[in-house]
């Protein structure tokens, strides 16, 4: 059976027992479930047929089979497709569980789980300021993501901290594993775009891009992922305090961090880590899509950054931080 207007076909059939099921998430799009397959977790998104999101499908659909080429390692700080399918009223999106427990044998079976928005609100709270190099290695794991969804000529729609998950694996009170993964394609689209992208009013205000188009959605992408990081780095988001429709204000204040970035990107001690995330804070957070670096470009930066001498004393391998 086909879906109207994708041009991609799926099983008519239930291969999970929801109704059995534990729901993990619900909004207008619908609710999502945990399930098991095999003796394997899945996360099961069910959206009636009326109210699926293609570009959300057609992305997901892309970076299942983007299985070979370059950067497929990349790939996996995105939460992969498993199967799609369907039934009269509904279609099934099954995704893997982020933070599902590691495979037998691995190092341990503890396995801590949390979005990066929990990880600003507890420094927030504690009036700290997250460390640059656990700040930096959020960012190099997000760029690589968003890099390998924009390569598949896909664009997410919808980047803001609650739609990354942080998996840290337990290794010691001092070391943990950590894995960043871009989860949530609900606003996603494809190139060419050949679907009307959501409504303005379905994304997160706060990380909306103020200049989005149906020209620069992957522009958009690297907007909403630099105010997530400057979120991180900050330990608040740039707009603390501002109603969420008062626009003109959030612009001002954008307007007022880009030359603020800009000026202490500039003014910062050269080889400081800082320095570092302030240059790459510096090229995305730009109210002009034109003038913001892609995420490729950022990765590229971003990625030699990472294998630079100052990094060596925190990076043990790519995935490998201190605990947060």
């Amino acid at each position: 059976m086909a879906l109207a207007g994708t041009g991609m076909f799926y099983m008519k059939q239930r291969l999970f027992n929801l109704a059995e099921a534990k729901c993990i998430g619900e909004g207008s799009f619908g609710a999502v479930y945990r399930c098991e397959y095999h003796g394997r977790a899945y996360a099961v998104k069910r959206i009636l047929i009326a109210h699926a999101n293609h570009g959300e499908i057609e992305c997901l659909h892309r970076l299942r089979h983007a299985q070979s080429g370059s950067h497929v390692e990349d790939l996996d700080f995105v939460a992969n497709l498993f199967m799609c399918y369907m039934d009269d009223e509904n279609v099934y999106l099954a995704t893997e569980l982020v933070c599902s427990p590691p495979a037998e044998g691995g190092q341990t079976s503890e396995v801590r789980c949390s979005h990066l928005g929990d990880l600003i609100e507890r420094y927030s709270r504690s009036g700290r300021r997250c460390p640059p190099e656990k700040a930096f290695m959020v960012m190099w794991q997000c760029l690589r993501a968003l890099a390998a969804v924009h390569r598949r000529g896909c664009s997410h729609g919808d980047v803001k901290p609650n739609n990354i998950v942080l998996e840290e694996y337990g290794l010691d009170a001092v070391l943990r594993r950590v894995r960043c993964v871009l989860i949530d394609f609900g606003c996603g689209t494809v190139f060419p775009v050949n679907c009307p992208p959501p409504a303005a009013s379905a994304l997160a205000a706060y990380y909306r891009d103020p200049a989005a188009s149906r020209a620069n959605v992957m522009q958009s992408d690297v907007w909403s992922l630099g105010l997530t990081f400057l979120c991180l780095y900050l330990g608040m988001h740039p707009c603390f305090g501002v109603a969420e429709d008062a626009t003109s204000e959030m612009l001002q204040r954008y307007e007022y961090y880009e030359k603020l970035l800009l000026c202490a990107a500039m003014a910062g001690p050269a080889g400081s880590i800082d320095r570092d995330i302030l240059l790459l804070l510096s090229r995305m957070v730009r109210c002009n899509p034109a003038q913001r670096a892609s995420a490729t470009e950022l990765l590229a930066l971003a990625s030699e950054i990472a294998e630079s001498e100052r990094c060596n004393s925190f990076i043990v391998d790519e995935v490998t931080m201190v605990a947060m």
